[in-house]
């Protein structure tokens, strides 16, 4: 029985590990964009 718990809740630790680190890379994305319009003051793709 205690195996069983063990590999549901293993397999929902990963499940969630797994959507944070998408997460933490989709913001990290747009934070790095974000800052790149702060810097440059062009949206991206836009040339001065």
């Amino acid at each position: 029985q205690n195996a069983e718990v063990y590999s549901a809740l293993s397999s929902e630790n990963r499940a969630l590990a797994k959507r944070l680190n998408h997460y933490c890379s989709q913001h990290r994305g747009r934070k790095l964009s974000h800052v790149g319009v702060l810097e440059s003051g062009s949206p991206p793709g836009v040339k001065d």
